[in-house]
Protein backbone atom coordinates (compact mmCIF):
# COMPACT_ATOMS: atom_id res chain seq x y z
CA UNK A 1 0.00 0.00 0.00
CA UNK A 2 1.40 3.32 -1.04
CA UNK A 3 2.47 5.69 1.51
CA UNK A 4 0.59 8.87 1.98
CA UNK A 5 2.58 11.97 0.57
CA UNK A 6 2.28 15.34 2.18
CA UNK A 7 1.79 18.32 -0.13
CA UNK A 8 3.74 21.35 1.01
CA UNK A 9 2.02 24.63 0.45
CA UNK A 10 3.54 28.23 0.22
CA UNK A 11 1.03 30.58 1.61
CA UNK A 12 3.02 33.70 0.61
CA UNK A 13 2.34 33.08 -3.07
CA UNK A 14 -1.32 33.73 -2.61
CA UNK A 15 -1.01 36.41 0.03
CA UNK A 16 -1.22 40.23 -0.84
CA UNK A 17 2.08 42.03 -1.12
CA UNK A 18 3.23 44.19 1.67
CA UNK A 19 5.36 46.55 -0.65
CA UNK A 20 4.80 50.30 -1.25
CA UNK A 21 1.71 49.69 -3.40
CA UNK A 22 0.16 47.40 -0.79
CA UNK A 23 -1.86 50.29 0.62
CA UNK A 24 -3.58 53.42 -0.80
CA UNK A 25 -1.17 55.73 0.99
CA UNK A 26 1.77 53.96 -0.64
CA UNK A 27 0.35 54.47 -4.10
CA UNK A 28 -0.16 58.19 -3.53
CA UNK A 29 3.32 58.60 -2.13
CA UNK A 30 4.98 56.82 -5.02
CA UNK A 31 3.06 58.93 -7.56
CA UNK A 32 4.20 62.19 -5.95
CA UNK A 33 7.75 60.96 -5.98
CA UNK A 34 7.63 60.23 -9.70
CA UNK A 35 6.23 63.70 -10.44
CA UNK A 36 9.05 65.39 -8.50
CA UNK A 37 11.69 63.32 -10.33
CA UNK A 38 10.18 64.21 -13.73
CA UNK A 39 10.17 67.94 -12.98
CA UNK A 40 13.75 67.91 -11.78
CA UNK A 41 14.84 65.87 -14.81
CA UNK A 42 13.21 68.21 -17.37
CA UNK A 43 14.66 71.29 -15.67
CA UNK A 44 18.11 69.85 -16.03
CA UNK A 45 17.58 68.63 -19.62
CA UNK A 46 16.70 72.00 -21.25
CA UNK A 47 19.94 73.88 -20.40
CA UNK A 48 22.02 70.81 -21.14
CA UNK A 49 20.37 70.43 -24.53
CA UNK A 50 20.83 74.13 -25.38
CA UNK A 51 24.47 73.98 -24.35
CA UNK A 52 25.12 70.95 -26.53
CA UNK A 53 23.31 72.44 -29.56
CA UNK A 54 25.34 75.67 -29.37
CA UNK A 55 28.73 74.00 -29.37
CA UNK A 56 30.70 75.28 -32.42
CA UNK A 57 28.23 78.04 -33.31
CA UNK A 58 28.88 81.78 -33.23
CA UNK A 59 26.65 83.72 -30.88
CA UNK A 60 23.74 85.28 -32.75
CA UNK A 61 23.50 89.07 -32.39
CA UNK A 62 20.18 90.56 -31.44
CA UNK A 63 17.89 90.86 -34.44
CA UNK A 64 17.69 94.35 -35.93
CA UNK A 65 14.22 93.64 -37.28
CA UNK A 66 12.63 93.06 -33.93
CA UNK A 67 9.51 95.12 -33.40
CA UNK A 68 10.37 98.42 -31.64
CA UNK A 69 8.68 99.47 -28.49
CA UNK A 70 5.28 101.07 -28.91
CA UNK A 71 5.63 104.75 -29.69
CA UNK A 72 8.89 104.40 -31.69
CA UNK A 73 8.95 104.04 -35.50
CA UNK A 74 10.60 101.24 -37.39
CA UNK A 75 12.45 102.43 -40.50
CA UNK A 76 10.03 102.38 -43.41
CA UNK A 77 6.94 102.49 -41.20
CA UNK A 78 4.88 105.59 -40.39
CA UNK A 79 4.81 105.04 -36.62
CA UNK A 80 5.51 102.47 -33.94
CA UNK A 81 3.11 99.62 -34.77
CA UNK A 82 4.71 96.53 -36.32
CA UNK A 83 1.93 96.38 -38.95
CA UNK A 84 2.79 99.87 -40.15
CA UNK A 85 -0.31 101.62 -38.82
CA UNK A 86 -0.01 104.79 -36.79
CA UNK A 87 0.06 104.62 -33.02
CA UNK A 88 -2.85 106.58 -31.55
CA UNK A 89 -1.72 109.94 -30.18
CA UNK A 90 1.68 109.80 -31.96
CA UNK A 91 2.16 112.01 -35.03
CA UNK A 92 4.22 110.70 -37.94
CA UNK A 93 7.47 112.53 -38.65
CA UNK A 94 7.52 114.79 -41.71
CA UNK A 95 8.71 112.93 -44.81
CA UNK A 96 11.33 114.94 -46.69
CA UNK A 97 10.07 115.83 -50.18
CA UNK A 98 11.62 113.88 -53.03
CA UNK A 99 13.67 116.06 -55.38
CA UNK A 100 11.95 116.70 -58.70
CA UNK A 101 14.15 115.48 -61.55
CA UNK A 102 15.38 118.25 -63.79
CA UNK A 103 13.86 118.17 -67.29
CA UNK A 104 16.37 117.44 -70.04
CA UNK A 105 18.09 120.49 -71.42
CA UNK A 106 16.45 121.63 -74.67
CA UNK A 107 18.39 120.80 -77.80
CA UNK A 108 20.05 123.82 -79.43
CA UNK A 109 21.81 122.32 -82.41
CA UNK A 110 23.72 123.37 -85.50
CA UNK A 111 24.70 121.28 -88.51
CA UNK A 112 28.31 120.71 -89.42
CA UNK A 113 28.84 120.20 -93.18
CA UNK A 114 30.08 116.72 -94.14
CA UNK A 115 33.09 118.24 -95.86
CA UNK A 116 34.09 119.98 -92.64
CA UNK A 117 33.68 116.79 -90.65
CA UNK A 118 36.08 114.92 -92.94
CA UNK A 119 39.08 116.72 -91.42
CA UNK A 120 39.61 117.08 -87.67
CA UNK A 121 41.49 120.32 -88.21
CA UNK A 122 38.42 121.80 -89.88
CA UNK A 123 36.29 120.34 -87.13
CA UNK A 124 38.27 122.25 -84.49
CA UNK A 125 37.98 125.47 -86.52
CA UNK A 126 34.22 125.00 -86.91
CA UNK A 127 33.70 124.37 -83.20
CA UNK A 128 35.90 127.30 -82.25
CA UNK A 129 33.88 129.65 -84.47
CA UNK A 130 30.51 128.85 -82.86
CA UNK A 131 29.13 131.67 -80.71
CA UNK A 132 29.82 130.83 -77.06
CA UNK A 133 26.89 129.68 -74.95
CA UNK A 134 24.34 129.65 -77.77
CA UNK A 135 24.36 126.03 -78.95
CA UNK A 136 24.86 122.73 -77.12
CA UNK A 137 24.64 120.10 -79.90
CA UNK A 138 26.43 119.58 -83.22
CA UNK A 139 24.81 117.44 -85.93
CA UNK A 140 26.87 115.77 -88.66
CA UNK A 141 25.40 114.04 -91.70
CA UNK A 142 26.97 110.57 -91.91
CA UNK A 143 24.60 108.76 -94.30
CA UNK A 144 23.33 110.73 -97.27
CA UNK A 145 20.14 110.39 -99.26
CA UNK A 146 22.00 108.37 -101.92
CA UNK A 147 22.92 105.73 -99.36
CA UNK A 148 26.60 106.70 -99.24
CA UNK A 149 28.27 106.72 -95.84
CA UNK A 150 30.72 109.45 -94.92
CA UNK A 151 32.65 107.48 -92.32
CA UNK A 152 34.58 104.23 -92.04
CA UNK A 153 31.80 101.79 -91.24
CA UNK A 154 32.28 98.15 -90.36
CA UNK A 155 28.73 97.19 -91.40
CA UNK A 156 29.30 94.32 -93.83
CA UNK A 157 26.43 95.12 -96.20
CA UNK A 158 27.56 98.74 -96.44
CA UNK A 159 31.04 97.61 -97.46
CA UNK A 160 29.63 95.14 -100.01
CA UNK A 161 27.33 97.80 -101.49
CA UNK A 162 30.25 100.17 -101.97
CA UNK A 163 28.72 102.69 -99.57
CA UNK A 164 31.84 103.05 -97.40
CA UNK A 165 34.40 105.56 -98.70
CA UNK A 166 38.05 104.58 -98.95
CA UNK A 167 39.09 107.67 -97.01
CA UNK A 168 36.14 107.95 -94.64
CA UNK A 169 36.43 109.71 -91.32
CA UNK A 170 36.66 108.02 -87.94
CA UNK A 171 33.17 108.56 -86.53
CA UNK A 172 34.15 107.75 -82.94
CA UNK A 173 37.06 110.20 -83.08
CA UNK A 174 34.74 112.86 -84.50
CA UNK A 175 32.19 112.31 -81.72
CA UNK A 176 34.97 112.53 -79.14
CA UNK A 177 36.30 115.78 -80.60
CA UNK A 178 32.83 117.36 -80.53
CA UNK A 179 32.29 116.21 -76.95
CA UNK A 180 35.66 117.55 -75.83
CA UNK A 181 34.66 120.96 -77.13
CA UNK A 182 31.62 120.91 -74.82
CA UNK A 183 28.91 119.88 -77.30
CA UNK A 184 26.75 116.80 -77.67
CA UNK A 185 27.43 114.96 -80.94
CA UNK A 186 24.53 113.93 -83.16
CA UNK A 187 24.56 111.93 -86.41
CA UNK A 188 22.07 112.42 -89.21
CA UNK A 189 21.28 109.44 -91.44
CA UNK A 190 18.83 108.82 -94.26
CA UNK A 191 16.81 105.67 -93.78
CA UNK A 192 14.85 104.37 -96.77
CA UNK A 193 16.21 106.89 -99.26
CA UNK A 194 19.10 104.66 -100.30
CA UNK A 195 20.09 104.05 -103.91
CA UNK A 196 23.05 101.74 -103.25
CA UNK A 197 21.88 98.76 -101.20
CA UNK A 198 18.91 97.91 -103.50
CA UNK A 199 21.33 97.08 -106.32
CA UNK A 200 23.09 94.59 -104.04
CA UNK A 201 20.04 93.16 -102.27
CA UNK A 202 16.99 93.15 -104.52
CA UNK A 203 14.89 91.69 -101.69
CA UNK A 204 15.43 95.02 -99.91
CA UNK A 205 14.23 97.10 -102.88
CA UNK A 206 10.85 98.47 -103.89
CA UNK A 207 9.62 96.76 -107.05
CA UNK A 208 7.55 98.22 -109.87
CA UNK A 209 3.94 97.11 -109.25
CA UNK A 210 5.26 93.97 -107.52
CA UNK A 211 6.97 92.73 -110.67
CA UNK A 212 10.62 91.72 -111.06
CA UNK A 213 11.53 95.23 -112.20
CA UNK A 214 13.01 97.58 -109.67
CA UNK A 215 10.96 100.69 -109.03
CA UNK A 216 12.70 104.06 -109.59
CA UNK A 217 11.64 107.47 -108.25
CA UNK A 218 11.82 108.91 -111.77
CA UNK A 219 12.52 107.83 -115.31
CA UNK A 220 16.03 106.35 -115.73
CA UNK A 221 16.99 109.02 -118.27
CA UNK A 222 15.96 111.67 -115.73
CA UNK A 223 18.08 110.22 -112.96
CA UNK A 224 15.53 107.94 -111.34
CA UNK A 225 16.88 105.94 -108.40
CA UNK A 226 15.70 102.91 -106.38
CA UNK A 227 14.63 103.06 -102.73
CA UNK A 228 14.70 100.64 -99.83
CA UNK A 229 11.43 98.88 -99.04
CA UNK A 230 10.11 99.70 -95.53
CA UNK A 231 8.45 96.26 -95.47
CA UNK A 232 11.79 94.49 -96.03
CA UNK A 233 13.48 93.08 -92.94
CA UNK A 234 16.81 93.22 -94.79
CA UNK A 235 16.36 96.95 -95.35
CA UNK A 236 15.27 97.60 -91.78
CA UNK A 237 18.11 95.59 -90.27
CA UNK A 238 20.63 97.46 -92.41
CA UNK A 239 19.45 100.85 -91.15
CA UNK A 240 19.31 99.63 -87.55
CA UNK A 241 22.86 98.31 -87.77
CA UNK A 242 24.23 101.63 -89.04
CA UNK A 243 22.36 103.66 -86.42
CA UNK A 244 23.51 101.33 -83.65
CA UNK A 245 27.12 101.55 -84.82
CA UNK A 246 27.02 105.34 -84.59
CA UNK A 247 25.31 105.38 -81.19
CA UNK A 248 27.93 103.02 -79.82
CA UNK A 249 30.57 105.29 -81.32
CA UNK A 250 29.53 108.08 -78.99
CA UNK A 251 26.76 110.00 -80.77
CA UNK A 252 24.11 111.16 -78.32
CA UNK A 253 21.39 111.53 -80.95
CA UNK A 254 20.64 109.72 -84.18
CA UNK A 255 18.59 111.99 -86.43
CA UNK A 256 16.83 109.72 -88.93
CA UNK A 257 15.50 111.31 -92.12
CA UNK A 258 13.27 109.62 -94.74
CA UNK A 259 11.65 107.23 -92.30
CA UNK A 260 8.94 107.10 -94.91
CA UNK A 261 7.76 105.56 -98.11
CA UNK A 262 9.31 107.13 -101.21
CA UNK A 263 8.46 110.47 -102.73
CA UNK A 264 8.94 111.25 -106.38
CA UNK A 265 7.29 110.39 -109.67
CA UNK A 266 4.98 107.38 -109.94
CA UNK A 267 4.91 106.53 -106.24
CA UNK A 268 1.44 105.03 -106.71
CA UNK A 269 3.09 102.27 -108.79
CA UNK A 270 5.61 101.28 -106.14
CA UNK A 271 5.12 97.70 -104.96
CA UNK A 272 5.96 96.43 -101.47
CA UNK A 273 5.02 92.76 -101.66
CA UNK A 274 2.40 90.74 -99.84
CA UNK A 275 3.26 92.29 -96.48
CA UNK A 276 1.47 95.47 -97.52
CA UNK A 277 -1.80 93.53 -97.56
CA UNK A 278 -1.35 92.57 -93.91
CA UNK A 279 0.04 95.78 -92.41
CA UNK A 280 -0.85 99.37 -93.19
CA UNK A 281 1.88 101.78 -94.21
CA UNK A 282 1.61 103.84 -91.06
CA UNK A 283 1.65 100.75 -88.84
CA UNK A 284 4.75 99.53 -90.68
CA UNK A 285 6.61 102.81 -90.21
CA UNK A 286 5.56 102.93 -86.57
CA UNK A 287 6.83 99.40 -85.95
CA UNK A 288 10.13 100.27 -87.61
CA UNK A 289 10.49 103.49 -85.59
CA UNK A 290 9.93 101.50 -82.40
CA UNK A 291 12.53 98.94 -83.45
CA UNK A 292 15.07 101.61 -84.41
CA UNK A 293 14.48 103.63 -81.25
CA UNK A 294 14.96 100.58 -79.04
CA UNK A 295 18.22 99.65 -80.76
CA UNK A 296 19.59 103.20 -80.54
CA UNK A 297 18.68 103.53 -76.86
CA UNK A 298 20.28 100.17 -76.05
CA UNK A 299 23.45 101.44 -77.72
CA UNK A 300 23.41 104.56 -75.54
CA UNK A 301 21.80 107.11 -77.86
CA UNK A 302 18.43 108.67 -78.52
CA UNK A 303 16.43 108.64 -81.73
CA UNK A 304 15.08 111.76 -83.43
CA UNK A 305 12.91 111.32 -86.53
CA UNK A 306 12.74 114.17 -89.03
CA UNK A 307 9.58 115.04 -90.96
CA UNK A 308 8.96 118.02 -93.28
CA UNK A 309 6.49 120.79 -92.45
CA UNK A 310 4.18 119.55 -95.18
CA UNK A 311 3.58 116.46 -93.04
CA UNK A 312 1.75 118.80 -90.64
CA UNK A 313 -0.63 120.64 -92.96
CA UNK A 314 -0.75 118.19 -95.89
CA UNK A 315 -0.53 114.59 -94.56
CA UNK A 316 0.28 112.03 -97.24
CA UNK A 317 -1.28 108.58 -97.22
CA UNK A 318 1.26 107.33 -99.76
CA UNK A 319 4.38 108.66 -98.00
CA UNK A 320 3.46 108.30 -94.30
CA UNK A 321 0.20 106.38 -94.35
CA UNK A 322 -1.43 109.36 -92.65
CA UNK A 323 -0.04 111.80 -90.12
CA UNK A 324 3.74 111.63 -89.86
CA UNK A 325 3.52 112.61 -86.18
CA UNK A 326 1.89 109.27 -85.37
CA UNK A 327 4.83 107.12 -86.44
CA UNK A 328 7.05 107.92 -83.46
CA UNK A 329 6.24 108.63 -79.84
CA UNK A 330 9.70 110.03 -79.15
CA UNK A 331 11.57 113.09 -80.36
CA UNK A 332 10.59 114.55 -83.72
CA UNK A 333 12.38 117.23 -85.72
CA UNK A 334 9.87 119.11 -87.86
CA UNK A 335 11.05 121.08 -90.86
CA UNK A 336 10.02 124.70 -90.29
CA UNK A 337 12.43 126.58 -92.56
CA UNK A 338 10.49 129.57 -93.91
CA UNK A 339 12.39 129.52 -97.19
CA UNK A 340 11.02 126.07 -98.03
CA UNK A 341 7.37 127.12 -97.71
CA UNK A 342 5.17 128.47 -100.48
CA UNK A 343 3.72 132.00 -100.21
CA UNK A 344 0.07 132.50 -99.31
CA UNK A 345 0.20 129.32 -97.29
CA UNK A 346 -2.83 128.48 -95.15
CA UNK A 347 -1.71 127.22 -91.75
CA UNK A 348 -4.14 126.59 -88.94
CA UNK A 349 -6.81 128.87 -90.34
CA UNK A 350 -4.44 131.74 -91.05
CA UNK A 351 -2.76 132.66 -94.30
CA UNK A 352 0.99 133.28 -94.31
CA UNK A 353 1.45 135.63 -97.24
CA UNK A 354 5.26 135.64 -97.09
CA UNK A 355 6.79 133.03 -94.74
CA UNK A 356 10.17 134.81 -94.93
CA UNK A 357 8.81 138.23 -93.95
CA UNK A 358 7.93 137.26 -90.36
CA UNK A 359 9.96 134.14 -89.39
CA UNK A 360 8.71 134.12 -85.81
CA UNK A 361 5.07 134.13 -86.89
CA UNK A 362 5.73 131.38 -89.44
CA UNK A 363 7.34 129.08 -86.88
CA UNK A 364 4.67 129.83 -84.28
CA UNK A 365 1.93 129.05 -86.82
CA UNK A 366 3.48 125.68 -87.61
CA UNK A 367 3.73 124.84 -83.91
CA UNK A 368 0.02 125.66 -83.59
CA UNK A 369 -0.70 122.61 -85.75
CA UNK A 370 0.86 120.38 -83.10
CA UNK A 371 -0.97 119.33 -79.95
CA UNK A 372 0.55 121.03 -76.91
CA UNK A 373 1.45 117.70 -75.34
CA UNK A 374 3.73 117.04 -78.33
CA UNK A 375 5.72 120.26 -77.89
CA UNK A 376 8.26 118.88 -75.36
CA UNK A 377 9.34 116.20 -77.84
CA UNK A 378 9.35 118.44 -80.90
CA UNK A 379 12.45 120.12 -82.31
CA UNK A 380 12.04 122.96 -84.79
CA UNK A 381 14.25 122.43 -87.83
CA UNK A 382 15.18 126.05 -88.62
CA UNK A 383 16.88 127.81 -91.47
CA UNK A 384 20.36 129.28 -91.20
CA UNK A 385 20.61 132.88 -92.32
CA UNK A 386 21.62 131.96 -95.88
CA UNK A 387 21.76 135.61 -96.85
CA UNK A 388 18.41 136.40 -95.24
CA UNK A 389 20.04 139.07 -93.11
CA UNK A 390 21.11 139.49 -89.48
CA UNK A 391 18.65 138.41 -86.83
CA UNK A 392 16.90 135.91 -89.10
CA UNK A 393 17.81 132.86 -87.01
CA UNK A 394 17.01 134.65 -83.76
CA UNK A 395 13.62 135.64 -85.16
CA UNK A 396 12.77 132.02 -85.93
CA UNK A 397 13.82 130.96 -82.44
CA UNK A 398 11.37 133.48 -80.98
CA UNK A 399 8.57 131.51 -82.60
CA UNK A 400 9.59 128.30 -80.81
CA UNK A 401 7.41 127.75 -77.68
CA UNK A 402 9.21 127.67 -74.35
CA UNK A 403 7.89 124.15 -73.74
CA UNK A 404 9.33 122.79 -76.99
CA UNK A 405 12.16 120.27 -77.03
CA UNK A 406 14.45 122.74 -78.77
CA UNK A 407 15.62 123.49 -82.29
CA UNK A 408 18.16 122.60 -84.97
CA UNK A 409 19.60 125.26 -87.25
CA UNK A 410 20.71 124.17 -90.71
CA UNK A 411 23.10 126.15 -92.87
CA UNK A 412 24.76 124.21 -95.72
CA UNK A 413 27.77 126.55 -95.54
CA UNK A 414 28.22 125.88 -91.84
CA UNK A 415 28.21 129.53 -90.84
CA UNK A 416 26.28 130.40 -87.71
CA UNK A 417 27.45 133.91 -86.89
CA UNK A 418 25.04 136.65 -87.86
Amino acid sequence: MAKNRKIKTYKKIYQESSGPFSSPLGVVGMTLALVVVAVIGWSAYVPVRDFVMQIGEEPTPPSSTAAPPVGQSMPGQPDGRPDGTATPGVSAPDTPPQPTPEPPEPVRAVFMPAQTASDLGRVDAFLGALPAGVYNTVVVELKGSTGALYYKSSVELAVQAGAVPAQGLDAAALAGRIRQAGYRPAARIHAFSDHMLPSLKREAAIMYMNTDWMWLDNAPELGGKPWLNPYSDTAQSYIVEIATELARGGFSYIVADTVSFPSGVGIEKAGYGEAEQRTSRQAQLKAFATRLSGAVETAGGRLVIYVPATALFAPSELVYGGSALDIHGGMMAVGMMPGTLQPDLSIGGQTITDPMADPAATVAALFSLLPEEAHPRTLAFLQGSGGAGPGFVAAQIKGVPAAAGGYMVYNPQGSYRE
